[in-house]
Parts: structure tokens; sequence; C-alpha cells
């Protein structure tokens, strides 16, 4: 009886210590268990950082990635300048004319006319294909006629417009407003001297603006389209340029002869390029640029734009360098809201040229119209243009 109880209580002191062995080993399989998903916590956040960081791999890879693309893309657009030096023959790409001397960039979003198709000549000036409908005069993809017959049956004048939200209207021709081509009979005359700079006599501007309009509207009647600069236009070398990365010619540039500078300086694009025999060139017309935003009033992505006040700097007091704001771009069209107002051969009154555009000292939106004189310097500033071309 002794003996079997000493037996049960060796079996009870044996249970109770291999209880004790378990309970130790159970939480010693717990804290390692804890500190395993601790170290397992930090290295997650560890890859995590490494990842997905400002100098993450993601990020080095996403920029990388950039990178490449950009320098593929710049190098396709040397290319492309190599290309237009040996194109001696009128040529055609996605429908397009391609003049002489000229080539298209083949850049992804830069080679459909629905984004805005672009081209460069040798030197890197770019212009991109605005569509016009041969027989109708408007703009592709709409009922915007961008020019008519004037009352001679002969002549032909520009159909300008207003711009509400997405909705354009036109604005009813009236010869002691808004309208073009025409001459300012309070400033372009022989007694003020400003045209007389640029070898012309109010007579013979006349004519001249006449002619160049005529010349430009059977151009679009022929090739259903004309170019406008991709970037305002810039001045190096004797030379207007419509090339990224430049500071826009401004007023202050041509001194008191200020819009008529800018006039003259574009018109002989073709010629200082010596090709002339290829294209016309010149300050923009107004229903150019009416035309332009008529085409963005067609493209979903860019529509807002036409109107908007939100895409390009202000108050900065200087100009920025052209392009250099990504989001202040129409059609792949850049600096239409900022940057400079940009002078049009649009007329106003006897005394007034038009400007398009905001700049950088005023918010106003791409289809914005401002008055000035074109023979007034001081204060100017604000005033550069943009380069139109059209076949021959």
């Amino acid at each position: 009886m002794k003996k079997r109880k000493n037996e049960e209580v060796k079996k009870m002191a044996k249970s109770a210590d291999e209880s004790k062995k378990k309970e130790k080993t159970r939480g010693i399989t717990l804290i390692a268990l804890v500190i395993t998903i601790i170290v397992l916590l930090i290295l997650v956040g560890v890859t995590l950082s490494t990842l997905s960081g400002q100098d993450g791999i993601l990020n080095k890879a996403a920029t990388a990635a950039e990178e490449t693309e950009k320098a593929k893309n710049e190098e396709q657009r040397k290319m492309a300048t190599f290309e237009s030096a040996m194109n001696t023959d009128l040529t055609y790409f996605q429908g397009v004319p391609i003049p002489a001397g000229f080539a298209p960039t083949r850049i992804e979003g830069e080679s459909t006319v629905k984004e805005g198709l672009v081209i460069t000549d040798e030197e890197g000036n770019e212009f991109v294909w605005i569509p016009i409908d041969k027989k109708k005069l408007t703009v592709v993809g709409t009922d915007k006629e961008m020019a008519e017959l004037a009352a001679d049956e002969k002549n032909y004048r520009g159909v300008l417009y207003n711009f509400d939200g997405i909705i354009s209207n036109k604005i009813n021709y009236n010869a002691n407003s808004n309208r073009e081509p025409d001459i300012l009979t309070a400033c372009d005359t022989d007694e003020q001297g400003y045209l007389k700079k640029i070898g012309l006599t109010q007579e013979t501007f006349n004519q001249e603006m006449q002619d160049n309009y005529n010349a430009m509207i059977k151009s679009v009647q022929t090739y259903e389209g004309f170019y406008v600069g991709r970037y305002e236009t810039s001045y190096e070398n004797g030379k207007v340029q419509s090339k990224s990365g430049k500071i826009p010619m401004s007023a202050s540039d041509d001194n008191e002869q200020m819009w008529y500078g800018m006039y003259d300086k574009q018109k002989k694009y073709a010629s200082n390029n010596e090709i002339d025999s290829v294209v016309g060139s010149s300050m923009i017309w107004g229903s150019q640029y009416d035309a332009m935003l008529n085409y963005a009033l067609t493209n979903d992505k860019d529509k807002v734009k036409v109107t908007a006040k939100t895409n390009a700097e202000y108050n900065l007091k200087k100009p920025l360098k052209t392009g250099e704001t990504p989001d202040d771009k129409i059609l792949n069209i850049y600096d239409l809201e900022g940057n400079l107002c940009e002078w049009t051969l649009e007329a106003n009154s006897t005394n007034a040229r038009i400007g398009r555009g905001g700049n950088c000292w005023f918010g106003r939106s791409p289809s914005g119209r401002v008055v000035h004189g074109p023979q007034e310097s001081k204060d100017a500033g604000g005033y550069c243009s943009r380069l139109t071309l059209y076949i021959l």
C-alpha cells in the first residue's frame, strides 16, 4: 500500500516536471516567434524603403526609364534634322504634306494630326500642322471658317472668333474693329517712319499684306492646312527661330520698331534660310491663331486649355525659356497661355494690333485678346510673336 502511494507520488512529480518543461518550451517558442515577426517587419520596411523610397530602386528605375526615353527622343529629333537636310522634294507623312527642307520628327506623341504633328527643319526649328478643309475653308472636324471672300469677291479676309469655355463664336466683320488683313491708318503712315525702317510705304505694306494673305489661303486650298511655330519666336544670329530652350524675342529687342520689326523678321524666315521657293513665312494671322484654337476644341485632352488660366507661370516678371512649362501646351504647341503675349497681324481700330494669350506678368488664357499700339515700345517688353508657314 505504502509502496503504491510512493509510486503515485513519483508519477505526479514527474508529470508536474514535464508540464513545467512544456510551458517553458512554449514560452521560448512564443518569444522566438515574436522576435522573428519583428525581424521580418524590419526587413520588409528596409526592403520597401530600398524599393520605393526617394532614392529607391523603383524610383531610380523609373527615372532611368524616363531618361532613356528622353535620350531616345532627342536622338530621333537629331535624325529628323538630318533627314530634313536630305529632303529635296515635297513628301507626305500621315497624309500631311512635308515641304522640301523639312521632315517629321517621327517621335511618339508627335506623329499624328490629332495630337499635333511636328516637323523640323535642319536647324531644329519645329512647326505643327493645322488641318483645314480646302473646299469650305473650315477647320477640320468643325464648321468654323478660317477665311471668307471679301466684298470685292476677289480677295480673302480672315474670320475671327471669341471663345467661351469650349465654344467659339464668330466675330462679325467690322472695318473699324477686329479685322485682317488691313493697315492702321493712324500708325502705318509714311510720316511715322516705322514702315520705312523695314523698307515699306503705306501703299506697299497694304498691298503686301493682302497679297500674302491671299497666298496663304491659296496654299490652304491646295494643301489643306498650314504650319504654326511650335514655340514662341526667338531671335539669334540674325534669324528668327521656333526652338525650345530659347528666350523669346520681345518688343525690347526691336526698340522703336516693336511690332514692325517682328513682322519683318518673321517674314524673312524663309528667305534667310533659303527656302523661300518652298514655303512662305509670316507673323501669325489672327485667323490662323483662331483656327489653331478651334482645332484644339476637337481634342478631348486639350480643349479645356483653350480658355484656361491654370497651366502657366505668372508673376515671374521675366520670360522663361520656350517650352519650359510642360503643362502650357496645346496640340504640341507651347507657351500659348504664358511666357509672353503674342503679336498677331489682326488689326483693331485705326491704331492697334492684337496680342494673344497671357504672359509672365499677367494671367490670360490662350484665347485672350489684348489691344496695343504697334509703335509703342515703352512697357511693352511682355510681347513676342509666333511664326507660321504655308507651302508654296
